[in-house]
């Protein structure tokens, strides 16, 4: 994915809050029944932050696991939004998740005894969003359409592209990636020339003094090896770029034009 895929981010997005995305696999086997937590952090539709965790005790249910996801996201919100009010920007945040027992543990105060460990557990929780003049705000959304389900399992297929549009990822042409790859070895070739002619031109001058003749020819013997290793990236660029080969080769070995 991240060798063909880059991320997308619109100057022309007009949605400024931070919706801070969490989902929970609950005790998958492999993972010796720990569940796995996912957080996806946004700014409209900009992504800014994401995690994917083992959680560190065994949960004893899906609710509870999901809060435990939540309050690791409400803390990573939390450094986000601090960031931001750096650059004078204070939005708006809210907790998303698809566990419709786990958000109720943090929206209301009543529930049954059985769950009085998790109203314990979300009670930091239901304080920053329940409390006057609360910065946070607790949202439902459909497991379908959430963005940090990607984060806790393998996704196949129609599923694994959604996720990608989730994260306003987009396909890079091939055509982009040789464009890249040939600045990155133009940058390289630039490199090896110059560090060789300065050794070769540090040499010549130390060969005039007798004390340091010695590292002279060692500054001119290294200078050379870095020209020919400039030699070899300009030829790979010649093999990668056939507009070029056909320039380097002589006249008498192209094709004769009609």
């Amino acid at each position: 994915m991240t060798a063909k895929s880059g991320l997308r981010y619109s100057a022309g997005d007009q949605d400024h809050d931070l919706r801070v995305n969490v989902d929970a696999s609950f005790a998958p086997p492999h993972e010796g029944f720990k569940s796995v937590h996912g957080v996806f952090i946004c700014r409209g539709s900009h992504p800014l932050h994401w995690c994917s965790a083992k959680q560190p005790f065994i949960t004893m249910s899906t609710a509870e696991s999901e809060l435990v996801g939540y309050g690791e996201g409400y803390q990573c919100g939390e450094t986000i939004s601090e960031l931001l009010k750096v650059f004078d920007m204070n939005p708006r945040k809210a907790l998303r998740g698809d566990s419709k027992a786990g958000i109720t543990q943090l929206s209301t105060d009543a529930g049954a005894w059985r769950t009085r460990h998790l109203r314990l557990r979300a009670w930091k929780l239901r304080e920053a969003i329940q409390e006057e003049g609360a910065e946070w705000a607790v949202e439902h959304c459909p497991g379908s359409e959430l963005s940090a389900d990607g984060f806790t399992k393998s996704l196949q297929s129609q599923a694994f592209r959604r996720f990608r549009d989730f994260l306003s990822m987009r396909v890079v042409e091939e055509k982009e990636i040789k464009v890249a790859k040939m600045a990155k070895l133009h940058h390289g070739r630039d490199l090896w020339q110059e560090c060789g002619t300065a050794l070769l031109g540090g040499g010549v001058a130390l060969l005039g003094l007798s004390e340091k003749r010695w590292l002279g020819a060692l500054l001119i013997a290294i200078g050379g090896m870095m020209k020919i290793k400039n030699q070899d990236l300009e030829g790979k660029e010649c093999d990668e770029d056939p507009k070029k080969r056909n320039e380097q080769e002589p006249q008498s070995q192209q094709e004769p034009q009609s």
